[in-house]
């Protein structure tokens, strides 16, 4: 299946990784359970990400941009810039964040960034530190308010959302979230935790001894998520006839600007297609659809489960 992108009727969402790391170790995130995974490290260059803008904006539509995937994009130093680069191309731009972090958001806020989306799965440290490993709610808290005040000081457009992460868990602390979420004036929004990277999700629903195989703490908080796995791949496979959006609507590029399988897909050295600015679009797009991993995924619903 062959995908083109010369006549511009195709519109992507792009993922960029500004960063090589993340400062913590979710356990159903890649970054906290899976081990001696080649991922490309340091931080992106603004020089860069504006070679890589101009690229996609002459070979296709771009619908918005998102620095982030993998990887906590408040720890790059100089993140207002690159949000002033996407939106020097009139882009949408956001962000995704543990808020995990010591710094002032007063640039951020500056910037003209669209949308800063907040990941949490708990409002007490004893709940949250179960499932957003290594962090301290009580620094996200703070850091919330600091966001408040200065989107109010500042006059920022920046709509800030806190996204929840439903577990077994964490049910009684998601009403006290949302009530402290509001109170700052930021949207409040819900969801089912999902194991991943997508590597995991296929070894466990089809023993795949070429995947990565689950350990005893994966299959530990596997029994915390609120929709068993088996459930969700059950019905996953009753869909897998849908369109896989992550191959036809989103492109995912790391701190290098290599393009991956996809954003659900996390070992780079078996997964990484070209760079993106080596390699014309639709080239990219025909290796991505006919990769080996995309028949498998999409054959067991995998593109369905992500969206779930």
């Amino acid at each position: 299946m062959g995908i083109s992108v010369n006549n511009w009727d195709n519109e992507f969402y792009f993922y960029i990784d500004v960063v090589g790391g993340c400062n913590l170790k979710c356990p159903s995130c890649p970054r906290g359970n899976s081990r001696n995974i080649h991922r490309a490290k340091g931080v992106m260059e603004p020089v860069l990400l504006e070679r890589i803008m101009e690229k996609a904006l002459s070979e296709c539509k771009v619908s918005s941009v998102g620095l982030f995937n993998w990887t906590e994009p408040l720890l790059h130093p100089r993140l207002s810039e690159l949000v002033q680069v996407v939106k020097s191309y009139g882009i949408s731009c956001s962000i995704s964040t543990n808020l995990n972090v010591k710094k002032s958001f007063i640039d951020l806020l500056r910037s003209n960034l669209d949308t800063i989306y907040i990941s949490t799965s708990g409002f007490f440290q004893s709940v949250y530190g179960l499932t957003h490993k290594g962090g301290n709610i009580e620094l996200v808290k703070n850091n919330m308010k600091k966001l408040a005040e200065a989107k109010v000081k500042y006059d920022s457009t920046t709509a800030i959302t806190v996204l929840f992460h439903q577990y077994k868990s964490n049910q009684q602390d998601e009403y006290m979230m949302r009530n402290y979420s509001e109170s700052l004036g930021f949207e409040f929004c819900k969801y089912p935790a999902r194991m991943l990277p997508l590597e995991k999700v296929l070894a466990y629903n089809n023993n795949d001894p070429d995947e990565p195989q689950l350990t005893s703490n994966d299959l530990a908080i596997m029994n915390l998520l609120i929709q068993p796995l088996d459930e969700a791949m059950e019905l996953a496979r009753k869909n897998r006839e849908q369109p896989c959006t992550l191959l036809t609507k989103q492109f995912t590029l790391n701190v290098l600007g290599d393009v991956e399988l996809c954003c659900g897909i996390f070992d780079s050295k078996k997964y990484t297609i070209s760079n993106f600015l080596d390699m014309p679009m639709n080239q990219i797009q025909a290796l991505r659809s006919s990769h080996p991993m995309c028949k498998k995924c999409t054959a067991q619903g995998g593109h369905v489960y992500y969206g779930l």
